[in-house]
C-alpha cells in the first residue's frame, strides 16, 4: 500500500531519518545514562531500547513498501 502512496525515494529518506531518530533515542537514552551524575535507571533504558527498535523496524517496513 505504501507503494502507492510514496515513490522510493520518499520511503529511503524516511527510513534513514527514522534510523537517525532512532540512534538519538539511544545515545539520550541508553548511553547518556553512562555519562551522567545520576544513578542508572532501567526504566529509561528500557524505554531507549523500545524506541529504538521501534524507529528501526518502522523505517525497515517504510523502506520495503509496507508489504511484510
Amino acid at each position: 500500500m505504501l507503494n502507492m502512496i510514496m515513490n522510493e525515494n520518499q520511503r529511503k529518506f524516511i527510513s534513514d531519518k527514522l534510523g537517525t531518530l532512532g540512534n538519538i533515542a539511544a545515545g539520550a537514552l541508553i548511553f547518556g545514562q553512562f555519562f551522567s551524575k545520576e544513578s542508572f535507571s532501567f526504566p529509561s533504558f528500557v524505554l531507549g531500547f523500545v524506541f529504538l527498535s521501534t524507529c528501526y523496524l518502522t523505517g525497515h517496513i517504510i523502506l520495503k513498501g509496507g508489504d511484510e
